[in-house]
């Protein structure tokens, strides 16, 4: 049998059952739809992931702590050699420490990891708006990275400068229809400290309820210095702000 004689057979057969092709077809073509659209998914969450970890500096972050923490013990197992040591035996963690890990190669930065919730206040009276968000220390060297390049604005001046930088998605928040129209603007950041030593016994704090707790809160007026990329802050950048690490250790 020739060829030509099969393709008039199959032809033929796919005429005498046009409605089972056509089914065939359809299922093939939305076979092939469904997996490119799981491959491409699949791929924006990696990207997305990816780029939440490097505005994260986590492919090239070393952390390093004076003491273990609660995982290092798990069963009455040690997953860390020094995790058996005695607390007496650890180096605690100064700027001298730091000055000596910066003078190691290929070391960018040193610096303590300084983070804390603060409130955000944008405007006043009636109109203000206030949302709840977490400050996080970076020193003056990051500068230097792409990730941390504002898209709009510019970065702080000096390590003790009282200015912050945030996301687009921030600037919404704090009710800006045009996030570009925040550069420049001033904020209002409070902190909030619970004194433990006036707390006292657990049963007047139960009798005081949670307004009659010990808490200072702290305001300071900040300027928002940049807009970071959306893009390169697109997960944390809409809950985190960036504030220098000298103004941060003021505000601790």
């Amino acid at each position: 049998m020739r060829l030509t004689d099969l393709l008039k057979m199959a032809v033929a057969n796919l005429r005498r059952n046009r409605a089972r092709s056509v089914l065939t077809l359809v299922g093939v073509m939305i076979g092939a739809a469904a997996l490119l659209a799981l491959l491409s998914y699949g791929s924006g969450v990696q990207r997305a992931v990816r780029g939440e970890f490097n505005a994260l500096r986590l492919y090239n972050t070393l952390r390093v702590t004076s003491s273990p923490s609660a995982l290092d013990k798990v069963g009455g197992l040690a997953f860390r050699p020094d995790s058996t040591q005695p607390d007496t035996a650890r180096t605690p963690v100064t700027d001298s420490l730091l000055t000596e890990i910066r003078g190691l190669g290929g070391v960018m930065a040193a610096y303590p990891e300084i983070g804390f919730p603060v409130q955000i206040q944008h405007g006043t009276g009636n109109g203000a708006r206030a949302v709840v968000a977490n400050a996080e220390a970076i020193p003056m060297r990051f500068r230097q990275l792409k990730a941390y390049r504002p898209a709009r604005g510019t970065f702080f001046d000096s390590t003790g400068a009282q200015a912050l930088l945030a996301s687009p998605s921030m600037a919404r928040r704090l009710g800006y229809d045009r996030p570009g129209n925040a550069v420049g603007d001033t904020v209002t950041l409070t902190t909030a400290t619970l004194d433990l030593g006036e707390i006292g016994a657990a049963a007047t704090m139960l009798q005081r309820g949670l307004s009659g707790l010990p808490i200072e809160k702290k305001n300071y007026p900040m300027r928002v210095a940049g807009l970071l990329s959306e893009e390169k802050a697109a997960l944390s950048g809409f809950s985190r702000v960036l504030v220098p690490l000298g103004t941060a250790r003021e505000m601790q």
